[in-house]
């Protein structure tokens, strides 16, 4: 009889367990898809943030990382170890990894589709816990990224959770050649201490961004995000970053329109200010009535 198992979060890089679960890690996902081991002694800090291990009595057999925001559980990375092919919880063929992001009962339902053909049903359980405790998920599978990296992969889960947000009805796509200006003008003088916008409705910088995206003055809302990340920061979080932005009103208005939206445009850029990295980003609401 399979034993049931236990997920049991780590509050440190120096509990139980954590060296086998940095070892999975490392092995699960891509350089370009994980933190740095310092990072996580700032995740621990948060109250957002929890990674639990995935235990089996005494086997340490997973890991399952992930961060409650402003409604939604983002479940960032899990692993499940190659060494249990064959136990009722993977296939003979592969491990499991998955990182990302969960927001829809669709896309839930397609990644407890996936852990089935795996029989990894104490990972189906959490997270249906997880879903049924009012929490939104989003999945995004490694290796959905078709090799996409950095603004390009950014965008790419922009589009996701934007089409998501909006009952996938109408198109949104991520194409906004004026963020290169954008990012070309940006000063980190932009933002303050805090990441607020220093920027005022008066002033001669809002008058040019108001320019550069001249072509969307009537008819369309124009929102600028823009704030620092660590420059070791993987994309998905950055793209978190920019999503939670949405939800907050911590957006820039550049032009402002009424009226349901009929398309939706994103971009983003990253860009470097002396030691810092910032991440800059533009979604676009087209409010024209569909001919």
């Amino acid at each position: 009889m399979t034993r049931p198992l236990q997920f049991i979060p780590f509050k440190s890089r120096s509990d139980k367990g954590w060296a086998e679960a940095w070892e999975l890690y490392e092995k699960s996902f891509p350089y370009n898809e994980r933190w740095n081991a310092e990072g996580y002694d700032r995740a621990f800090g948060d109250p957002n943030f929890e990674a639990d291990g995935i235990w089996r009595g005494d086997e340490f057999i997973g890991i399952l990382f992930h961060w409650g925001a402003d409604g939604y559980r983002y479940v960032e990375h899990l692993a499940v170890s190659p060494a249990l092919r064959g136990q009722n919880m993977v296939t003979s063929t592969s491990n499991i990894s998955y990182y990302g992001i969960i927001n829809s009962p669709r896309e839930l339902a397609n990644t407890i589709e996936l852990l089935k053909r795996r029989n990894c049903n104490e990972i189906i359980k959490k997270l249906l816990a997880m879903a049924l405790a009012g929490v939104m998920l989003l999945t995004i599978l490694t290796g959905c990224s078709g090799g996409k990296t950095g603004d390009r992969l950014v965008e790419e889960y922009m589009t996701t959770w934007l089409s998501e947000n909006s009952g996938g009805n109408i198109p949104v796509t991520h194409d906004v050649p004026e963020i290169k200006t954008v990012a070309d003008m940006f000063k980190a003088s932009w933002l303050n201490d805090s990441g607020d916008w220093t920027i005022s409705p008066n002033s001669s910088t809002y008058t040019t961004l108001q320019n550069v995206f001249s072509n969307y003055e009537n008819g369309y809302t124009v929102n600028l995000y823009a704030f620092e990340v660590d420059s070791k920061q993987n994309e998905l979080n950055q793209a978190m970053r920019v999503m939670s932005a949405t939800t907050t009103d911590e957006g820039l208005p550049i032009h402002t329109s009424i009226g349901w939206s009929t398309a939706i445009q994103c971009a983003t850029r990253l860009v470097t200010r002396g030691e810092k990295s910032y991440r800059i980003a533009v979604i676009i609401y087209d409010h024209h009535a569909v001919g």
